[in-house]
């Protein structure tokens, strides 16, 4: 009879050592990736947001413009004045940005925050080269520019512009 000699080994300590660092290093690793996909996914949640933002903005600024019956003065470059049409009555309304806040408002009404730029121009025909002169005559402004720039995640600075015919005026 044979017999079996049983060997049993296990690992040593230096090779425990050894495989409990590389798994330490491998996980460092892997845990920075994961810190920069979250950072990234953030950083594109909060991009998207403002992008929204400014869209949202935009657009209304772009109803607001196109339905205008007059313009009213001053006329500025942060400041339009108007009178608007609405079910009959006429309403007088004022988009203004304050750069101190970063604050667009229609009515002292917010219409969106984080403005880093807001710049109205006025034209008098579409393929005007340039805006129309200080001070701006309401009577031949047919045309409004605005350039908007805003303050996105990671300190980036978007630039938005329009361009926007009047089809609202009363002649």
């Amino acid at each position: 009879m044979h017999h079996l000699k049983k060997t049993c080994k296990g690992f040593s300590l230096l090779e425990v050592i050894v495989c409990l660092l590389l798994l330490g290093i491998v996980s460092a690793i892997w845990g920075m990736g994961l810190a920069q996909v979250v950072d990234g996914f953030m950083l594109s949640a909060q991009n998207r947001e403002t992008s929204q933002k400014i869209q949202t903005c935009m657009l209304r600024l772009t109803k607001e413009f196109q339905s205008l019956a007059s313009l009213s003065t001053p006329l500025s470059a942060n400041t339009v004045s108007y009178i608007r049409s609405t079910a009959g009555m006429d309403e007088m309304y004022t988009v203004f940005f304050d750069a101190g806040s970063g604050v667009i408002t229609v009515n002292e009404d917010i219409l969106t925050d984080g403005v880093k730029d807001f710049v109205l121009h006025y034209y008098d025909t579409h393929d005007a080269a340039a805006p129309l002169s200080a001070p701006v005559p309401p009577d031949r402004v047919r045309l409004i520019g605005f350039q908007l720039a805003v303050k996105g995640a990671g300190d980036t600075v978007c630039a938005y512009e329009a361009l926007v015919f009047l089809r609202g005026l009363s002649k």
